[in-house]
């Protein structure tokens, strides 16, 4: 494949060093920037490479100096002793690598309008589906004629898509670009957490730490033979990705590089003889830091900031240089190491640019609704700077006509975010939930040092500012689920009961508990079904904190001030459903209340199944199961007709449900089927997929 450096790249709204060219930020005018010593939250946005490379050095120095203060605390402390007389670490080793009725069910999202990223897609009569290196599209118009239509090559791995009018958007992790182009470097580098714990942080070999890419893959899916017509790369892990009519959102953490020289101490401390005592210990510290030191000093942008690469025409890839512009920097040693890219592009044009918004430091979550986009990166040194943890937040207000988001402020609140429910924005009030660690004081009744906590924080043109909290809620417990609905939130805590907080925001400047209502076990996601009801999946559980299998509940919250528990279902042999910690796995029709949940049981024998269910505001009735087996061998299961100890292998995991009119989609690792609501015992369509676990997969596709 041949490389070419285009004179001028129109990838990522590249500018050149030293300034000049429109920032991304430019909605708003250029971001400021903190005064010395300024303790505040602003991203500030450097003047070209030779400021941003000063940013960059000083934040890296600050976190040197705060993980070198911590290991001179420990060596001279009683816990220090145990880094003299011990062996070292093991390093971890790295791996390899009828009438269609109703439309189908579409992906499951948290705001309406705003499409989330999936493995499963559908549109017009057509189900997509990612099932190893393949986009695989069935037509599905007649369910008893379900058929596969197009089977579509994909590079990397992909991890999920966008479907929409025949154009699909791809994204996947890809570790071969970096040997591919020669890229250098270790995702196991870098400056790693500030406590000074003893062991290796560098993964010998391959696997783990090799570098990571995150490729898009933009494919004509409409055409004879589907093509890719666009794609890029950039260094990092894909994070979430949101779409707004035509234009998709990105976001892409990790990519940081790491200059020669700036070694993780422990991984340098345990290659050589260890101290005999504190004193050599320090020695050791010392020089550690000094050559960290000199090694951020002697530093080049290069040596921070990874290239890019576009194709346009699936053979040729531009190597598009780092730029300087478009990055931002929060307060010095407040991230940690890596960097965040909100990447937004329109999907249909393509030749449109890409806006690029590049801030340092990992951002952990990612929220959107049709006005704004929030990026939550966790405080890097909470414990060195204040007595709790905190989470910084970045608002991005989306323009209208604009692919590119405009920067409008930052803020923090204490505590971290559970997931992306955690956060919400309703007309110019941003509602976050979070669970706060203390080192350690007298804020909570009982000395607790873990609390819950609901923030709000009022938007303004170019501003974003705390307004106000509720009092710490749930002392020694953590936030497992949190949902907002208008000018209300629900929350549940969980340590040994499962309490569920109904909060009242319709004053926003005085969050208040309303009512409270105790139950065994947890639920740890929550689909409102009227304005009076929850319907939640968790786990079961008892008075002593003893977690059983899965639980449906549904919550009667007519009246906020005494919650009710209105049902509770456990099904048999399900003992865990990943739709607990993906909602894109729930599937509910809001219009006759049929629900669909992959689910797993490890009694009598482990069986993964699709369960369906009945669901109104007082019941929730099982309506069956359906499992699947694997072409050439019987499965393992409660369902499998053969002796015991006569079947093969394990039942292929289940995936998703769908459903379309009277009939029901089952997708699982092994195949795809269609059932007709009323009769689930046998398929009227069935295709097999290829062996994701061995074989020539292409080969083993049936339609």
């Amino acid at each position: 494949m041949r490389i070419r450096i285009p004179a001028l790249a129109s990838f990522l709204l590249f500018a050149a060093c030293g300034g000049g060219g429109d920032s991304t930020f430019s909605g708003d005018g250029p971001l400021p920037t903190p005064g010395p010593g300024d303790g505040g939250t602003v991203l500030s946005q450097p003047r070209g490479c030779e400021e941003l490379l000063d940013g960059l050095r000083a934040d890296a120095l600050a976190k040197v100096a705060v993980q070198a203060a911590n290991l001179r605390r420990q060596a001279e402390s009683e816990a220090g002793e145990r880094y003299f007389d011990l062996p070292p670490p093991v390093p971890l080793a790295g791996g390899d690598e009828a009438e269609a009725g109703p439309g189908l069910s579409e992906t499951n999202v948290q705001e309406a309008g705003v499409d989330e990223a999936d493995q499963v897609e559908t549109a017009d009569g057509w189900i997509h589906v990612l099932h190893g290196a393949e986009l695989l599209s069935f037509s599905a118009e007649a369910p008893e004629a379900l058929a596969l239509v197009t089977r579509t090559p994909l590079a990397g791995n992909p991890i999920s898509m966008f479907v929409e009018d025949g154009r699909a958007v791809v994204f996947s992790s890809d570790y071969e670009i970096a040997e591919q182009f020669g890229t250098v470097g270790s995702d196991c580098d870098g400056i790693g957490r500030p406590l000074p714990e003893p062991a290796v942080s560098t993964l010998e070999g391959e696997g783990m730490c090799a570098p990571a890419w995150t490729r898009v893959q933009v494919v004509e899916l409409e055409a004879g033979e589907p093509f890719v017509v666009r794609e890029f790369a950039m260094r990092g892990y894909f994070s979430a990705a949101r779409r707004h009519g035509d234009v998709v959102r990105l976001a892409v953490t990790g990519g940081l590089g790491t200059p020669a020289g700036l070694d993780d101490f422990w991984a340098a401390y345990w290659s050589g003889p260890r101290a005999q005592n504190a004193e050599e210990f320090l020695v050791r510290v010392d020089a550690w830091e000094e050559a960290a030191g000199a090694a951020i000093d002697a530093s080049r942008i290069e040596d921070w900031l990874p290239v890019g690469l576009e194709s346009r025409d699936g053979a040729t890839w531009d190597v598009l240089p780092p730029a300087c512009s478009d990055v931002a920097l929060p307060p010095q040693g407040t991230t940690g190491h890596g960097m965040t890219r909100l990447l937004s592009f329109d999907f249909r044009d393509d030749r449109s640019e890409v806006s690029d918004v590049r801030i340092l430091g990992a951002a952990q979550r990612l929220y959107a609704n049709l006005d704004y986009v929030l990026l939550a990166q966790d405080e890097w040194g909470w414990a060195e700077r204040s007595g709790s943890n905190r989470v910084y937040l970045h608002l991005f207000r989306i323009g209208e006509g604009n692919t590119g988001p405009g920067y409008v402020d930052s803020a923090t609140v204490d505590g971290v975010p559970h997931d992306q429910f955690s956060f919400d924005i309703e007309g110019d009030i941003a509602r976050v939930s979070t669970t706060v660690t203390l080192l350690g004081d007298d804020r909570v009744p009982g000395g607790a040092r873990i609390y819950s906590q609901v923030h709000t924080l009022r938007i303004g043109a170019d501003s974003l500012e705390r307004l106000g909290e509720t009092a710490a809620l749930a002392p020694r417990e953590r936030i497992y689920a949190t949902r907002f609905v208008g000018d209300t939130g629900y929350l549940v805590t969980f340590r040994r009961i499962d309490p569920l907080f109904v909060i009242d925001l319709a004053d926003p400047a005085r969050p208040t508990v309303l009512g409270e209502l105790e139950l065994p076990g947890f639920s740890d996601y929550i689909q409102p079904l009227d304005a009076d009801h929850l319907l939640t999946v968790g786990r079961a559980g008892d008075a002593s904190g003893r977690i059983d299998g899965v639980a449906l509940r549904i919550f009667d919250v007519s009246d906020p001030t005494d919650p009710l528990l209105q049902h509770e279902f456990v099904p048999g042999n399900a003992s865990w459903t990943a739709a607990s910690s993906d909602h894109h796995l729930f599937t509910f029709r809001e219009e006759d209340g049929l629900l669909a949940l992959p689910m797993e049981g490890a009694a009598p024998d482990w069986a993964s199944a699709l369960h369906l269910f009945a669901v109104d505001t007082e019941r929730i009735e099982a309506l069956g199961t359906i499992q699947h087996g694997w072409k050439d061998a019987p499965g393992c299961g409660v369902l499998s007709p053969l002796p015991p100890g006569s079947c093969r292998r394990p039942p292929p995991m289940m995936r998703r449900g769908l459903f379309g009119g009277d009939f029901v989609y089952s997708i699982s690792v092994a195949a795809l089927e269609a059932h007709a609501l009323d009769t689930l015992d046998v398929p009227i369509a069935q295709v097999y997929f290829a062996d994701p676990f061995g074989g020539s997969a292409p080969g083993g596709l049936l339609d």
